[in-house]
């Protein structure tokens, strides 16, 4: 029974991993959100020159035309702490990290139920088995 609850809050977990998207933003809304409070995302920030951060829920603030931050730069190697400022003219993109929770709780009883509808039929049959040893 601990393999069979483990098994499936694996494949829940797998489940809810694959329900967060990235999702591309324009700088208007972007800066109009930060200003006014209501993005509360993880963002990603990519720079012209190709650059990559990424900032937690509370880690940023747009100040005229500047996006100050603290996280951390994305490359090649891997990452490091970033804290610094950004010019708002030097960002080609940024990305929200959006988390549908909706689909993420359905996916999760989806794949309960489905596991209770085999087990019933395993248990059904094997109920037939010891009724009807002959078939």
């Amino acid at each position: 029974m601990k393999k069979l609850t483990i098994s499936i809050l694996v494949i829940s977990l797998f489940n809810y991993l694959a329900c967060t998207t990235l999702n591309v933003a324009t700088r208007e809304s972007i800066e109009e959100d930060i200003k006014q409070g209501t993005l509360q995302s993880e963002l990603y920030v990519i720079t012209k020159n190709n650059n990559r951060y990424h900032f937690g829920k509370w880690g940023y603030q747009v100040v005229e035309d500047t996006l100050i931050a603290r996280g951390l730069k994305i490359n090649q190697n891997g990452e490091e702490p970033f804290e610094g400022k950004i010019a708002m003219d030097d960002i080609s993109h940024f990305e929200v990290k959006e988390t549908d929770a909706m689909a993420t709780v359905g996916l999760v009883v989806g794949i309960a139920a489905a596991a209770v509808l085999v087990f019933g039929l395993v248990f059904l049959s094997a109920v037939e088995d010891i009724f009807d040893p002959e078939s």
